[in-house]
Parts: C-alpha cells; sequence; structure tokens
C-alpha cells in the first residue's frame, strides 16, 4: 500500500504514463486483458523472406506504411525483424548493394511476439518493455509462423471501440 502511494505506476504503466498515455489500474487493465490480440492484428502486413534484396524491401517500404517488417523463411517461421531505421546506413551506398544486402543479412531478433490468444495487456506489456511500433504475431512461441503484425495504434484502436461499446 505504501509503496503504491509513492509511486502509482506499475513498471508496465509506466512507460505508458511516460507518453501521456494513464491507465487506471482496475477498470482499464481488466478491459485490456478481456480484449485478445484476435481481435485487432492486422493478418495482412507485409513480411519479407530471407532472400528480399534490399532494392525489393526499398520498393516496399516505399508504398506502406509499415515501420517494422517481420522476416520470415520458407516455411513462414519468424526469423526476427528489419525495421525501417535499421536500412538508414545501408541507404548510403544503396547503389552499390541494393543487389548484394538481402533481408537475412540486416535482419534482428524480434525483441518481442504475441500469440492471438494474448491479452491486450499482455501485447501493451510487449509493446512497452521492448518500446516497439509493432510486435510480430505468430501461431505460438515454439513453432512462431507469422499470422501478421500488431501495431500500437491497432492496439489502442481496439481498446478505444470496447470503451466506447462498454459505455453504452
Amino acid at each position: 500500500m505504501v509503496a503504491r502511494r509513492v509511486h502509482p505506476e506499475s513498471i508496465y504503466t509506466e512507460w505508458l504514463a511516460r507518453r501521456g498515455i494513464h491507465l487506471a489500474h482496475g477498470a482499464d487493465a481488466a478491459l485490456l486483458t478481456r480484449l485478445s490480440v484476435a481481435e485487432c492484428f492486422n493478418r495482412r502486413a507485409r513480411p519479407f523472406q530471407e532472400d528480399t534484396t534490399l532494392s525489393e524491401m526499398l520498393g516496399a517500404m516505399r508504398q506502406s506504411r509499415q515501420t517494422i517488417y517481420p522476416v520470415i523463411d520458407d516455411a513462414e517461421t519468424l526469423r526476427g525483424i528489419v525495421r525501417t531505421s535499421d536500412l538508414r546506413d545501408v541507404l548510403e551506398d544503396s547503389a552499390t548493394f541494393e543487389h548484394i544486402v538481402l533481408a537475412g543479412d540486416v535482419v534482428h531478433d524480434a525483441p518481442a511476439v504475441v500469440t492471438p490468444d494474448d491479452s491486450l495487456l499482455t501485447a501493451l506489456r510487449r509493446l512497452g518493455g521492448g518500446d516497439l511500433a509493432a510486435v510480430p504475431v505468430v501461431d505460438n512461441e515454439t513453432d512462431r509462423r507469422l499470422l501478421g503484425l500488431l501495431t500500437r495504434a491497432d492496439l489502442f484502436s481496439a481498446y478505444e471501440r470496447a470503451l466506447t461499446e462498454q459505455s453504452y
């Protein structure tokens, strides 16, 4: 009780509070717990194959608003992610490397993943823990077959819809 008075935010809600989002510990957390990732993730998110070339990646990035691209193998297993920011250094010499650099060369381990069965509260904690704009959605954490991508915007849109429905 004393700790809650001195520091009312949990480690997870502190991250949100710094960004101006304040969740009440009871009602908001309960609402996020009732909602699942399956209800709001983007099933049409564009992944890259490990052998996608730099020029193909850049072309896809120009046509999309995604900032994180899952990288998958031939079995559609998640191998990691490529952020648009990861390619900044490579872009300086893109004419030289555009057919040599592959997605598999610039891929990073996905710092967090979620499954469709995870609650939005779990997803929010994973987004916040890695300070991510999006997390890959996989069938399960063992096989990690890519199903889509969950962005912060997707999560908060679902939360706002649920709040609106709840108030009626």
